[in-house]
């Protein structure tokens, strides 16, 4: 691992330490939250952008994969 990814990992593990208190904080009723959070909306917005990402991403593979046997075969 270079500098800047060890530097990044420390800095984000220690940001998850410093704020995982405060997630559980909240929990003080037999293990369910005082303030549910729903997570379907964001989830499946989570879900539906990364199969657009995917899709976009294998059709400009398909295109310059196109383009390049054009050109070969010429």
């Amino acid at each position: 691992m270079n500098k800047q990814k060890k530097i990044l990992f420390f800095v984000s593990f220690a940001l998850c330490m410093l704020f995982s208190g405060e997630l559980l904080a909240g929990v003080g009723n037999g293990g369910k939250p005082q303030y549910p959070v729903p997570l379907d909306g964001g989830v499946s917005a989570l879900i539906a952008a990364g199969v657009a990402y995917g899709v976009k991403k294998y059709r400009d593979y398909r295109l310059s994969k196109r383009e390049e046997d054009s050109k070969t075969s010429e």
